[in-house]
């Protein structure tokens, strides 16, 4: 199935396609398996390789970190501009740039608007090695996919055991899944 993905990436799209998306694999064998942590893991994952995928940009320079998080500064800067006193704002400035980096959420949304939405991509997440999970890991991680599909606005890719979604298709989570986007890689005989 990883297989599958890297050859529609590198050999199946057409090439102004490809142009226009963004590539994001996350390797669910590093990912721990429970609801509480899996989210913070991915969010801090999705970050770094979009990270490391422009590392021509440091994204820990002041001038890049005001475009990352160019939303949230504007917004201060209306405000400070007018409310503080100028020896105020250096000081203000960067505890502010320190909330939003410890924020996981506005950070995640911050690097994909910045690497991915403003230069008028599109986000495609791979989950890879699913599929070597047991049922209720990869249960949670289709519910993680639902996730990441709604706060992220991007395409996910989950490979997950054919049993598993034979067994399991009418019944929660797996109810929710859009029959016509299935597919499956058979194994030849």
């Amino acid at each position: 199935k990883s297989t599958f993905t890297t050859y529609l990436k590198e050999i199946a799209l057409d090439v102004s396609l490809s142009k226009q998306l963004v590539w994001v694999r996350l390797d669910l064998n590093e990912a721990p398996v429970n609801s509480i942590d899996i989210y913070s893991w991915l969010k801090t994952s999705i970050v770094q390789d979009l990270a490391d995928q422009n590392s021509d940009i440091d994204v820990h320079e002041y001038g890049s970190v005001k475009k990352i998080y160019a939303t949230q500064i504007e917004e201060f800067d209306k405000l400070a501009t007018v409310l503080l006193e100028p020896s105020d704002y250096g000081q203000k400035l960067f505890e502010l740039i320190q909330r939003l980096k410890a924020d996981k959420d506005v950070t995640l949304q911050a690097f994909i608007d910045f690497f991915v939405h403003n230069r008028n991509k599109d986000l495609i997440i791979v989950l890879d090695n699913c599929d070597k999970r047991n049922l209720n890991e990869q249960l949670l991680m289709f519910e993680v996919a639902n996730w990441l599909k709604e706060n992220t606005k991007s395409i996910v890719f989950l490979p997950i055991r054919d049993t598993t979604f034979d067994l399991y298709r009418h019944e929660k989570p797996l109810d929710t899944v859009i029959k016509d986007l299935i597919f499956r890689i058979n194994p030849p005989s």
